[in-house]
């Protein structure tokens, strides 16, 4: 772990290479379901309802193109330049002004974050947004849609979010997180949402479970294509 590495500095960058991080492992972990071949059923007759259809679990599109991604990094010479959006600069735009109305409301001075290599996993790794003293994380979000934010207000962080939370306290090793979500067009009172998300073993089991075998497949794509390239 670096505490002084500062996110989307060219040092965050270089960290972060050739890992799996968690700010993309609900993509890592992400799969749909598909109909079986043999459970497709011919149409249905009178007095003879159709079979049931069955499904297995499929590597998702997100998934497939995290893989290639992430391939096409361990196959590279030098890291590839951060990519930049409307909403990921309003983001970064808003995280000082996110970060002083945390540490108003809380009465906590919040620790850097840096960035952190799983201990057991060289090829996983988090980025917190800060650090909550001896045992805590935060994970930031600033949404450039305003309704985003409402949501969250109304129904709790997205659960879309969880493996990126979750993740975070694996690689940290930490008991909790408390994940926010700011925005500074509200009016004061609803500009900072926040909620503690306790660390979840059985979750963090499966999580775990999940990366290794993404890692795996990951593995597998660069030998093809490195016995590809020598035939």
């Amino acid at each position: 772990m670096t505490t002084d590495i500062i996110q989307r500095s060219p040092e965050w960058v270089a960290a972060r290479w050739q890992k799996i991080t968690a700010s993309r492992f609900a993509d890592a972990v992400s799969f749909k379901e598909k109909t079986t071949k043999a459970a497709v059923p011919a149409a249905p007759t009178k007095g003879r309802e159709a079979a049931p259809r069955e499904f297995i679990l499929v590597s998702s599109d997100a998934r497939n193109t995290y893989m290639r991604q992430l391939v096409a990094e361990l196959l590279a010479e030098v890291p590839r330049e951060p990519v930049s959006s409307k909403s990921m600069s309003w983001g970064a735009d808003a995280e000082a002004p996110a970060f002083e109305a945390w540490e108003l409301e809380t009465g906590i001075d919040l620790l850097p974050g840096g960035f952190f290599t799983h201990p057991d996993y060289p090829f996983i790794g988090a980025s917190p947004d800060g650090l909550i003293r001896a045992d805590g994380g935060l994970e930031l979000k600033s949404p450039y849609d305003p309704q985003v934010h409402i949501r969250t207000w109304d129904e709790g962080m997205p659960d879309d979010h969880m493996p990126q939370v979750q993740g975070g306290i694996f690689c940290a090793k930490r008991s909790y997180w408390e994940f926010c979500s700011f925005d500074p067009r509200a009016k004061n009172k609803f500009q900072l949402y926040r909620q503690r998300i306790d660390r979840d073993s059985a979750y963090i089991k499966k999580l775990e479970t999940d990366l290794l075998q993404f890692w795996a497949e990951v593995q597998a794509m660069v030998k093809r294509i490195e016995e590809k390239a020598h035939q």
